[in-house]
């Protein structure tokens, strides 16, 4: 009569356990989780090879199928690693962030920069977006560019596309040609637009300098039309405290009007009646950074407007922007 094999009754993480006749062999010592080295046969295999030995009656197929279970139950552990390894990101994201929650603008760009760089990467990449934006826009923040680079395109070019223009544009300064490819066609259209006029102005200049979110009216509007238009626009302006008037028609620059003129003005005033006496200080967008300079501190301006040969705005220098540049270039 034909013996019957002996039923295989599982396995765990402690070894294969078989049955024959009532008679239970020792477990197998405890195996490593991962898989087994290649040098090291399955512990499936060594149990039925031992068992042939005794029965010589082992169906072929046994061993195959232990293995495949051995297989199975390695593969799911895998799986279930890899949806942990998956899920981990959102934990760690709180972890690096955590270090930056009480510290200021300036202390957050000092601890960004006493990281290595791929520390400092996912701790950017682990912040909101308006704290990110923060910490690249400060002049502090070293190696600015590479750290973009580093990022996602996606979150690149998210941060980029809300950063102030001029500051945006020198981040993709330090950005090598292919990163400048890759990066600039994901950015909302205006965006681009502004920051491919600055790249095309020769570094150290006005134009390389200058931001193109200023706040410009028409030449016809009223003080109360231009108080509405401040309040609508002034959270993606760089600065609020000068505002240039426009010929409504060729859009060329015609006259200042400072935030201190305007706020005392009347409601129904027209904008030119409030607008300082003097014609407008502008500079030429290939100007040096230390003619700006100059003549910033000549005419004690917060910014000072550039402009065309046809007096057409192009943007606007300020003086912050001018001082980080010059501290810059000294150092």
């Amino acid at each position: 009569m034909r013996t019957q094999a002996p039923p295989l009754l599982g396995f765990s993480d402690a070894g294969l356990t078989l049955s024959a006749n009532r008679t239970r062999l020792a477990p197998l010592p405890v195996q490593p989780r991962g898989t087994f080295p290649e040098s090291n046969p399955c512990p499936a295999t060594v149990e039925v090879d031992r068992d042939r030995r005794h029965q010589r009656r082992q169906p072929p197929d046994r061993a195959g199928s232990s293995c495949a279970g051995v297989a199975v139950a390695i593969q799911n552990r895998r799986i279930n690693m890899n949806q942990k390894q998956f899920l981990r990101p959102v934990v760690d994201a709180a972890a690096l962030s955590a270090p930056l929650a009480d510290y200021n603008t300036a202390d957050a760009v000092e601890y960004l920069n006493a990281l290595p760089l791929l520390q400092a990467t996912n701790t950017l990449a682990a912040l909101s977006l308006p704290r990110a934006v923060k910490l690249l826009e400060a002049p502090e923040l070293q190696h600015a560019g590479a750290l973009i680079a580093a990022l996602p395109p996606a979150r690149a070019a998210a941060l980029l596309g809300l950063m102030a223009d001029d500051r945006a544009t020198d981040i993709v300064h330090e950005l090598d040609d292919a990163e400048r490819a890759r990066l600039i066609p994901l950015l909302a259209p205006e965006a681009r637009r502004s920051i491919q006029l600055l790249l095309s102005y020769p570094p150290n200049t006005a134009g390389a300098l200058m931001t193109t979110e200023f706040v410009a009216v028409p030449a016809d509007w009223t003080v109360a039309q231009t108080m509405q238009h401040i309040r609508e626009v002034e959270r993606s302006r760089e600065t609020v405290y000068a505002i240039y008037v426009l010929d409504p028609h060729s859009r060329q620059l015609l006259q200042v009007v400072t935030m201190r003129r305007l706020i005392t003005g009347e409601p129904e005033d027209a904008i030119l009646a409030v607008a300082q006496v003097n014609p407008p200080v502008t500079v030429d967008p290939l100007l040096d950074q230390e003619e700006v300079a100059q003549l910033i501190r000549r005419h004690d301006l917060l910014a000072i407007p550039v402009v065309d040969a046809q007096q057409q705005m192009l943007g606007i220098v300020t003086v912050d922007d001018i001082l980080d540049a010059l501290i810059d270039e000294s150092t």
